[in-house]
């Protein structure tokens, strides 16, 4: 639903038999080429994919990286790296494919490339937001990972346990893109209302108490049944604007089995 810019391309065989239209979203070619020219020489190019459903992308950021930089290794990581890692090496023209969190491959990575690369402190810590020219909203994770093992969700398979940062690391970190001209915050979490007295709670206060002026959202399905009175209160004194709900069924029988996130009655 947001405002991007997207512009008609052929359509994949595949979707020959659905009557809509397709298109590409994000930068023109022409333009993400341009901007990859300006940075000259490169040892090596980290290309993801955050969701399965955009592999056709990635796999035109690969070719477009070996076009400007033949001479570099393209490695290709992420979900659809880690769920379809057979699909993405067989097809995507990546030299390595990386599946798993990106701190089990650094040294993997390291080797391939000859560079030598400490993994950071905190692997929930956002991109670096500084380098954008200009951006209206800044990703943010409090944990990583769901406790759950619902059938249809792939999160368990992604992380094996869900780790919590420390509230007062996400404090700093939102303060700081706060300078930079960033007011709005999107939760990437999986399970972020999950026991919230541990991490969100603590959260939520503390950007009331710092008066910091920022607004909130939630893109992904919020556990329902984790958000009662008082916390509906905090999360709104906090500055959330946003939220989406979990319902993945009507059937009681389901929800009882998916960790029973709602009453459909």
């Amino acid at each position: 639903t947001g405002k991007l810019y997207e512009e008609e391309i052929p359509k994949p065989r595949i979707f020959s038999d659905i009557r809509r239209k397709y298109h590409r979203y994000g930068l023109p070619m022409e333009r993400l080429e341009g901007a990859m020219r300006q940075a000259g020489h490169v040892d090596a190019v980290l290309v993801t994919c955050p969701m399965t459903y955009w592999y056709r992308g990635a796999f035109e950021a690969i070719a477009l990286a070996k076009k400007v930089w033949p001479k570099a290794p393209v490695f290709l990581g992420g979900i659809y790296a880690t769920l379809c890692g057979e699909h993405a090496r067989r097809f995507s023209g990546a030299d390595e494919v990386l599946p798993g969190p990106w701190e089990q491959n650094i040294a993997q990575f390291s080797v391939k490339t000859g560079m030598d690369i400490s993994p950071p402190a905190d692997f929930l810590t956002s991109p670096a937001l500084e380098l954008y020219k200009r951006l209206e909203y800044a990703p943010i994770m409090l944990t990583r990972g769901c406790p759950f093992r619902c059938a249809y969700c792939a999160s368990g398979r992604l992380f094996d346990k869900l780790v919590r940062r420390e509230p007062d690391e996400l404090i700093e970190e939102i303060a700081r893109s706060t300078r930079i001209g960033i007011n709005d915050f999107a939760f990437y979490d999986d399970a972020l209302l999950y026991e919230p007295e541990k991490a969100l709670v603590p959260l939520l206060e503390n950007i009331i108490e710092s008066r910091l002026k920022i607004r909130l959202h939630a893109p992904n399905g919020m556990h329902i049944a984790a958000i009662d009175k008082e916390l509906a209160k905090l999360m709104r004194r906090a500055g959330f604007q946003t939220i989406r709900l979990g319902v993945e069924s009507l059937s009681k029988s389901k929800h009882d089995e998916w960790g029973a996130k709602a009453d459909p009655g």
